[in-house]
């Protein structure tokens, strides 16, 4: 099917996508993409923008932070498999970690309960890990596939049960980590010690400074201005990918707020699961808002500008669809302007 003459793109995602949608955001524009593509903007759904911030949330949130109450404490992990899957992606990813382990940043003991299997294997859901972790907790050991995983001795220390909303309705069990047990002791202290992130982040070869680089120059916050609008959605009751995100990301831009881009918080005030089926449902609903205030925009910082938004007089379609060059001779049904026209 042809695209109509007054089409136009955004870029939109939610967690690990919203992060996404944004660095798309920023590589249309920097390549020059922004007239090819019809590019009218972003709308990102509690992303991670910025890696560190969301740690520094892990290990100095008591429950009252960005002015909501949760249950979330100081050195706990919500969810734990996002912190493997992060750093085991620095390492693989980034060129000066290229020389370092995950045995570096994380206990053998945590790395022992089979996470980096079930994550490598790309068949279990984070819910499929959660139960694989309850069951150790609860039963000593799971099953995955044919294999067995004992759990390690200090599977208490490391891991806890705790009641939380369900995605849908009712409750569900989670397990959650404390992040003093499944960091090693160097790296949880590096990390701690907040004078070690008030310097410019450099690759060094030291394991911890290697990371906190490495987690920094996948920012997506700083490094550039936005020449089209970006819509944020981000719930403050979010624990694992939390508010600090956005905030980041405003502190970078201080002068845009409102103009280039703009926060809804209200759209939901729970944890990141249950937020992300909210944003989801609502983009066909109410959110229909968003694209109309990310359309309106004149973006900037762009030499040359084909206005999209006008549609092209005496485009003929055919009833299916298909384009015709010029106007149809042949006999039939037809489309232009938006109707219905019979050539006889």
């Amino acid at each position: 099917m042809p695209l109509k003459d007054d089409w136009r793109c955004f870029s939109l995602g939610y967690s690990q996508g919203g992060a996404v949608a944004l660095a798309v955001q920023r590589y249309i524009e920097q390549n020059g993409l922004s007239d090819q593509l019809h590019f009218r903007g972003t709308m990102c759904g509690d992303g991670p923008y910025d890696l560190i911030a969301t740690l520094r949330y892990y290990l100095d949130d008591d429950g009252t932070s960005y002015d909501v109450t949760t249950v979330h404490r100081q050195d706990q992990v919500t969810l734990p498999i996002v912190l493997p899957m992060i750093m085991n992606g620095m390492i693989v990813g980034t060129p000066a970690m290229s020389q370092h382990q995950l045995d570096e940043y994380f206990e053998q003991s945590f790395l022992d309960t089979g996470v980096m299997d079930w994550l490598n294997s790309k068949t279990m859901s984070n819910d499929d890990i959660n139960k694989a972790w309850l069951s150790q907790i609860d039963n000593g050991t799971a099953t995955v596939g044919e294999k067995s995983y004992p759990a390690p001795q200090n599977m208490s220390e490391m891991f806890f049960k705790q009641e939380v909303p369900g995605t849908i309705w009712g409750t569900q069990t989670v397990a959650w980590a404390r992040l003093d047990k499944i960091f090693t002791s160097g790296f949880y202290n590096y990390l701690k010690n907040t004078a070690n992130s008030s310097n410019a982040p450099a690759a060094t070869g030291d394991a911890y400074e290697d990371m906190r680089y490495a987690l920094e120059s996948n920012n997506v916050c700083t490094g550039w201005e936005p020449q089209h609008r970006i819509q944020f959605a981000h719930s403050k009751g979010d624990m694992i990918v939390p508010y600090g995100n956005y905030l980041a990301f405003r502190d970078a831009h201080p002068d845009g707020e409102g103009n280039m881009y703009r926060i809804d918080n209200t759209f939901s005030d729970s944890d990141h699961l249950k937020s992300g089926t909210a944003f989801l449902m609502g983009l066909g609903t109410n959110f229909f808002d968003y694209f109309q205030w990310i359309d309106a925009a004149i973006p900037t910082g762009i030499k040359t500008m084909v206005d999209v938004r006008g549609p092209k007089s005496d485009v003929w379609y055919t009833i299916d669809g298909r384009r015709v060059s010029g106007k149809p001779t042949q006999k039939g049904l037809y489309i232009v302007n938006g109707k219905k026209v019979v050539i006889k």
